[in-house]
């Protein structure tokens, strides 16, 4: 990821969402491709994105990826692969023929289907791991909250901060 790719994806993201008529809330992590165009301008540039940049050292904390979506997708992934290397142990000689027989195509429709077998209910229960949660919840079904996760880290960019 480089600076001038974020910015276009984040244009292409905007221009997108003021054609539909919606506007979203963007948690991003502290990665320096992301701070090194985004400035306290952002919310003027975005008219549809509002982006809130999640704080130092806590991706595992408050990304939901890290939280289990991704090992989901990694699981669901392994499976496929290893379904075609027990269906194709017979046919070759050594485990080095049996590696090239992997395309990256093969590679590309599997990592589709892990996808698209990542269950919402994975990715609520990651969301509400990571302390997103339903404000429509009762309190005591509530996941953790963030004040719980994050003890003393502020939100506060500290790139952002006014003097």
């Amino acid at each position: 990821m480089t600076g001038k790719l974020f910015l276009e994806w984040l244009d292409k993201l905007n221009a997108q969402r003021k054609r539909r008529g919606r506007k979203i809330l963007l948690f991003i992590d502290n990665c320096t491709a992301h701070h090194c165009h985004c400035t306290a301008h952002h919310s003027t540039k975005y008219s549809n994105i509002t982006v809130q940049f999640l704080p130092p050292n806590t991706t595992s904390k408050l990304q939901p990826l890290d939280a289990g979506i991704i090992a989901s997708m990694k699981a669901q992934y392994r499976k496929r692969l290893l379904r075609h290397i027990l269906a194709g142990m017979d046919e070759v000689n050594s485990a080095e023929e049996l590696a090239k027989t992997v395309t990256v195509l093969d590679a590309i429709r599997w990592l589709d289907l892990a996808w698209c077998s990542v269950t919402s209910s994975t990715i609520s229960k990651c969301f509400g791991k990571c302390g997103f949660v339903d404000a429509s919840q009762e309190e005591e079904d509530c996941a953790l909250g963030l004040e719980q996760l994050l003890g003393d880290t502020s939100w506060q960019d500290p790139w952002m901060r006014t003097p």
